[in-house]
């Protein structure tokens, strides 16, 4: 449960983030298809990012060549956790209830369309063509609602601009936008997007009819349209009354191209869903060493913990604590730290490789401070030498 609600809070921040960085560097491009494609890059990749932190095999998690330890688990006790939990429980029964709600309502749309597909009548052209009388000129796939009250000459301007909606599968776009909606609720970003999105869409079939129909001609069947007008809000309508004024000004004063924006932009995408899917950055270690010293990763005599493994485990289990504040935020996962067995013995250079809270991260480095002087390691020639280790340490709510 816990490793769900990691995801979604890194979903969300990367879907914030993306739709900021999509209005600052891309904003009023007008290559429509390459936004188009911006805006589903950044959503999938939203989703997508944040589970490739949990395929990541230990050995990737180190900033140089180590010795990697097994895994260490630490579990908190029932009595512990169950108030958190039962919090967090609620808070994601909460969420879940409006996504389900949100889901409905998409299921009821679906459902109210069934009327109209009885009801429609296939046109020469392969589409259906629903007639109505509440002003609704509009395409869903490749079911097209049209008002039975327009003139030949607005129809036939409608079925051009609605047809390249269809062509384009743009009902297809605005359907996953529905379920991403629903998913990403309480997020304001992902509802700017979605608008974004649908705006991008009309741009796309407003410059191809244009072509067909003439500009002017067309900017005024917008305008005509729009009075009265009535949309269903799972439909491409033809023309959007809070969209209207935007599609004529970018029709009539086209923004000046700038191709190396989308050069930018699609770097910093890819950059901000590496970085932010991780729970914190990697550090690369670094211990403090002098010009004659090395770190090793495999030597003849490896370094021993006084009274071998199972003590060293012991001493881990008795010394570790479960931080009370990541069980109130019921955090659990894995915290990488990496450290060095000096020539001494001294444990130094305790780094965090790869973080998971700031209470987790603090305890794991306290007990990796704390351990006793180790036997140090030694080469085949019996010199002793500087050895370095990665141990992964997992606390895991029971």
């Amino acid at each position: 449960m816990e490793s769900i609600i990691q995801h979604f809070y890194h979903s969300h921040l990367l879907l914030a983030a993306g739709c900021i960085l999509y209005i600052i560097v891309i904003g009023r491009q007008p290559l429509f298809q390459a936004n188009r494609f911006a805006i589903h890059t950044i959503a999938l990749m939203s989703i997508a990012a944040p589970l490739l932190s949990q395929f990541a095999p230990f050995a990737n998690t180190t900033g140089l060549p180590a010795i990697q330890l097994p895994v260490f688990e630490l579990g908190s006790s029932h009595s512990q956790n169950q108030q958190a939990i039962s919090t967090i429980n609620g808070w994601v029964l909460a969420y879940g209830l409006v996504v389900l709600i949100l889901m409905m309502r998409l299921a009821l749309r679906f459902i109210a369309l069934i009327p109209a597909l009885k009801s429609s009548r296939l046109a020469k052209d392969g589409h259906r063509i629903v007639l109505n009388n509440k002003g609704i000129n509009a395409s869903f796939f490749g079911l097209m609602f049209l008002d039975e009250k327009l003139s030949d000459e607005m129809r036939h301007i409608i079925i051009a601009h609605e047809k390249v909606h269809i062509r384009q599968l743009h009902s297809l776009d605005l359907l996953m936008w529905e379920l991403i909606c629903a998913l990403f609720w309480m997020n304001p970003f992902v509802w700017i997007l979605r608008s974004r999105l649908l705006l991008n869409l009309e741009h796309i079939a407003d410059a191809q009819s244009e072509k067909i129909i003439g500009r002017s001609a067309y900017i005024e069947s917008l305008i005509a349209s729009s009075i009265g007008s009535s949309n269903h809000r799972l439909s491409l309508p033809f023309s959007l009354k809070s969209k209207l004024k935007n599609r004529i000004a970018m029709m009539q004063n086209k923004p000046i191209l700038k191709p190396l924006r989308y050069v930018i932009a699609a770097p910093l995408i890819v950059v901000l869903a590496l970085s932010v899917s991780q729970a914190k950055p990697f550090h690369r270690a670094q211990a403090e060493l002098n010009p004659t010293d090395s770190l090793y990763t495999k030597v003849h005599e490896m370094p021993s913990f006084p009274g071998g493994d199972e003590a060293f485990f012991q001493f881990l289990g008795s010394e570790t604590r479960y931080p009370k504040l990541a069980i109130q935020d019921s955090i659990q996962g894995v915290v990488f730290v990496s450290f060095v067995i000096w020539k001494d013995g001294e444990v130094r250079d305790a780094k965090i490789l790869r973080g998971l809270h700031p209470a987790i991260d603090e305890e794991a480095l306290r007990v990796v401070n704390k351990m006793p002087n180790w036997s140090p390691g030694k080469l085949e020639n019996g010199e002793v030498v500087n050895v370095v280790y990665n141990l992964p340490m997992r606390f895991q709510l029971k």
